[in-house]
């Protein structure tokens, strides 16, 4: 993966935890888990390859903050990335939103 993709990986972990309200240490497992979507998501969004989201339709309308804050990410991305962020993929940046805010409480 490129340096600058290395970069975006850290950087969206950023924004989610910021997002979230929490702050988590490099050994944190947390971060580890949002650092492999991540990569992931940056693997497909690159290679013009996404994956259907099953529950896109109830993440939206039951955790409209999450999704919104989620598109922000995933605008965010967009630009870095010169491809575009699909729903589906922003409906997954916005469940793991959720799940380190309900982490935090």
């Amino acid at each position: 993966m490129m340096a600058r993709h290395q970069a975006l990986i850290r950087e969206s972990a950023a924004f989610l935890a910021a997002e979230a309200g929490i702050s988590w240490s490099d050994d944190d497992p947390r971060l580890a888990r949002v650092l492999l979507h991540l990569r992931l998501a940056i693997d497909l969004i690159v290679s013009g390859k996404g994956e259907t989201n099953p529950v896109l339709d109830r993440i939206r309308s039951e955790y409209p903050e999450e999704f919104a804050r989620a598109r922000r990410l995933g605008d965010y991305m967009a630009q870095r990335l010169e491809r575009p962020v699909s729903d589906d993929e922003v409906g997954y940046l916005a469940l793991h939103l959720l799940r380190l805010k309900n982490l935090t409480q």
